[in-house]
């Protein structure tokens, strides 16, 4: 699927860690990497087994964030 779309995985750690395994299976899937995320990340969620998964756009269109 990734390859025929020619999409990248830009989460690269772990995202549901249990007592005896840790796996990647909450994906973000993007066709441009380098010019559209400026940041993507896995975080502990204290109230969950999966992690939160986010991605920071970068700002394309030459306004500045509010």
């Amino acid at each position: 699927f990734r390859s025929i779309f020619n999409l990248t995985q830009v989460i690269m750690q772990p995202t549901r860690i249990t007592e005896s395994s840790a796996t990647l299976i909450d994906l973000i899937l993007v066709s441009n990497t380098v010019s559209l995320i400026r940041e993507a990340k896995a975080v502990n969620a204290l109230f969950s087994d999966h992690d939160l998964v986010f991605i920071s756009l970068r700002n394309q269109s030459g306004c500045k964030p509010l």
